[in-house]
């Protein structure tokens, strides 16, 4: 992940030693504590599955390699991340950043997909705890705490089941039939992109719990 970022604190709220003693066990010395979380999503090379084209031309792949998976799409010049108009909160990859046209087949494009320049689904979490401790004695206590994980139901996308094959469908090289001589694919077929980029799955929601713990 490119960046991350994460704050711990403990507040350690009023304990009202002024007031009287009821005041004090059921308000005073309570502590607030929290975890904020701010990823990047993990760096991810987006692929196609081998490719094809018509015209009555056979292919396969895209460079040669003898590999028909692991093709590697050109970078359009538009971040990999953009907002996309109208796209539904899970698409997280934007298919405009990503083209077959002008990729001459069998060679090495110089502005060809690099590995691991695009990013998956970002995680922005906040946890809160309050909590209290009451001492019976000198050697028992007694700590109450309510958990909040996630308090702002952030809605955070997993990266499992996320779907980065970017399809080399219907690849056209001009009028003729694409051939070591006419390599150039100028045009393909963008319906086959489907829910290219989209999360399929999302993290918990916001949980609450309590606690009681006690210590002897």
């Amino acid at each position: 992940r490119p960046n991350i970022f994460v704050a711990n604190e403990v507040l350690y709220l009023p304990k009202f030693a002024g007031h009287g003693n009821i005041l004090q066990q059921a308000v005073g010395g309570w502590e607030l504590n929290s975890i904020a979380t701010l990823e990047d999503g993990n760096s991810l090379t987006v692929f196609s599955s081998g490719a094809n084209a018509t015209n009555g031309s056979s292919l396969n792949s895209l460079i040669g390699t003898g590999f028909t998976n692991a093709q590697r799409p050109l970078l359009t010049g538009v971040g990999c991340n953009s907002s996309v108009a109208g796209a539904p909160a899970n698409q997280i990859l934007n298919p405009a950043a990503f083209t077959f046209v002008g990729y001459a087949i069998g060679s090495i494009p110089s502005n060809i997909e690099g590995r691991g320049v695009c990013s998956g689904p970002g995680n922005i979490n906040f946890d809160v705890q309050f909590a209290k401790s009451w001492y019976v004695k000198e050697k028992v206590r007694i700590k109450f705490s309510m958990d909040m994980f996630n308090i702002f139901n952030h809605a955070n996308f997993s990266g499992n089941g996320f779907a980065n094959g970017f399809a080399a469908n219907g690849l056209v090289c001009g009028s003729a039939a694409c051939s070591p001589t006419n390599n150039v694919v100028t045009a393909f077929n963008t319906g086959g992109i489907g829910n290219f980029g989209q999360a399929t799955q999302v993290r918990p929601g916001r949980e609450l719990q309590y606690g009681m713990k006690i210590t002897f």
